[in-house]
């Protein structure tokens, strides 16, 4: 699994798309307040809360743990 994150603007759409066209792989996006389901949001929101203040790699266990 991969997890793509960066500042707007900095390609990350583009980069995965790019990907996609090599590999077979799925697309999702995670938006607020849309309709369906809200695991994408739940599992982000538990993991901002879960690793502010963590050491790095204590910080990378709980993130992996979430998805």
């Amino acid at each position: 699994m991969t997890i793509v994150m960066g500042t707007s603007g900095c390609g990350k759409t583009r980069l995965c798309l790019e990907l996609l066209c090599r590999n077979y792989g799925l697309y999702f996006v995670a938006v607020p307040l849309s309709f369906g389901a809200k695991d994408f949001e739940d599992a982000s929101v538990w993991t901002k809360n879960e690793i502010h203040g963590k050491e790095p790699d204590e910080a990378k266990k709980l993130a992996e743990r979430a998805v």
